[in-house]
């Protein structure tokens, strides 16, 4: 749980450090278009078109991945709201709203002791709570 947890967090923030960087635009995607479960990518849309273009490492700059991570099949990871995409501006603003991204163990629920919270501030901010305790 905790591994899951900390590898999302991490990518969040690899996620706005980029966006930083490079003047917004910065995606962070699961994998699949619909579930993290699957795993996520991250990327920068430079044509903020808000979809990841074909890659092509020649040109620059491009839409490939910076970052991929695996499916994780122990865990189920639940934004709320649903989003399966999250876009961090130049400022590292992930969306300008609030969102909570819960992990459980695969088969439980938010109520399992187990359970983790990340709750994303509107700014940017991320903090981790127990899954069953609600986002400030």
């Amino acid at each position: 749980m905790r591994d899951a947890t900390e590898s999302i967090q991490s990518s969040l923030y690899y996620t706005r450090s980029e966006a930083i960087k490079r003047g917004g635009n910065v995606v962070i995607k699961a994998t699949d278009g619909t579930n993290w479960n699957s795993g996520w990518s991250v990327f920068h849309d430079a044509n903020g078109n808000a979809a990841q273009d074909t890659c092509d490492a020649t040109k620059t700059p491009n839409e490939c991945d910076f970052k991929v991570t695996a499916a994780m099949p122990q865990v189920i990871i639940t934004p709320d709201p649903a989003r399966a995409t999250l876009t961090a501006n130049r400022w590292g603003s992930l969306g300008g709203a609030q969102l909570a991204l819960t992990v459980t163990p695969k088969g439980s629920d938010a109520s399992s002791p187990n359970a983790l919270k990340l709750c994303l501030s509107a700014g940017g901010r991320i903090k981790q709570k127990k899954g069953s305790e609600a986002c400030d």
